[in-house]
């Protein structure tokens, strides 16, 4: 009877804190802007170029990593190769990944309309979108000067789906947003999306930085509608050192040495099935709030 008592009442704890995890998370969307929108489209997808330890490091200590690690990779005859392997982690396939998982998932939430990206790249109004992030990128990078370059290149770049501007922005500032409002409305579409994947991996089991790490990509949305109004805008997770915000953990884990890790079809499958939950516990959330129950 007492082993019974304790089962039903774990049962009862775990149900409440359940319920007020569910409830204590804020909403995704932002109403009622998001009330007015039913045709969306994915406009860009932006990560940094090389991943990131999410335990942290000093941007000269992920420099010199990588330089490190390229050094002690680029010899024989696939030097080349090699090198753009490790500075680039794959080069943009997982930034592509992340962009087909997002039109996969969204076009699965009930009451929103998916344009998929494919069909609106090659429009007038999507160069001209592209031709208008270009001058602003060039304009930061003018007002910047050596100090912003510096930064740029301490951060190893971004990079960004295919077709789709590879430019310092995430759709917060006012220019930039303007210009998502303005796309929005040439697109036809009620609102457009921007995605910033955080490439980043943790620890799962290691001493001194050796061992075994997950991958542990982070997910930023910004969801502007055709009157200028945020209906989605979570953290920007650059920089976060923790798992708040929209960052999953993946089931399986790749080698991890010094605390830096190797591009190989393995770490691969690590980021993409990071990736794709991240992108499944977003879609989720906005079908929830979107169809309440």
């Amino acid at each position: 009877m007492k082993v019974q008592f304790s089962i039903i009442k774990l049962f009862v704890i775990t149900l409440f804190l359940f319920l007020l995890v569910s409830c204590g998370a804020p909403p995704i969307l932002i109403k009622p802007a998001a009330n007015k929108v039913k045709k969306i489209t994915l406009v860009s997808v932006t990560a940094n170029r090389g991943v990131r330890n999410l335990k942290g490091q000093s941007k000269m200590e992920a420099l010199t990593s990588v330089f490190s690690m390229v050094r002690s990779k680029t010899k024989g005859k696939d030097k080349e190769k090699k090198k753009d392997e490790i500075f680039d982690f794959g080069g943009n396939n997982l930034v592509n990944f992340a962009a087909e998982t997002f039109n996969y998932e969204f076009a699965q939430i009930k009451g929103w309309q998916l344009v998929p990206s494919d069909d609106i790249l090659g429009t007038d109004a999507y160069q001209k979108f592209r031709r208008n992030m270009k001058k602003f990128a060039d304009s930061l990078l003018g007002e910047g000067g050596a100090s912003k370059a510096l930064s740029v290149l301490m951060d190893a770049g971004s990079i960004s789906a295919d077709g789709m501007p590879a430019a310092p922005y995430d759709g917060r500032a006012g220019d930039e947003k303007q210009m998502l409002t303005e796309l929005a409305q040439d697109l036809g579409v009620d609102a457009v999306v921007v995605l910033e994947v955080d490439m980043a991996y943790a620890a799962s089991t290691a001493i001194g930085g050796t061992g075994t790490a997950a991958g542990a990509v982070g997910i930023g949305m910004v969801v502007v509608n055709k009157f200028g109004d945020y209906v989605i805008n979570t953290p920007n997770m650059r920089g976060q050192k923790d798992f708040t915000g929209y960052r999953v953990r993946s089931d399986n884990t790749v080698a991890m040495v010094a605390g830096n890790i190797i591009y190989s079809s393995k770490a691969d499958a690590v980021f993409k099935d990071s990736i794709s939950k991240g992108m499944d516990v977003i879609k989720t959330k906005i079908n929830g709030e979107l169809n309440p129950k």
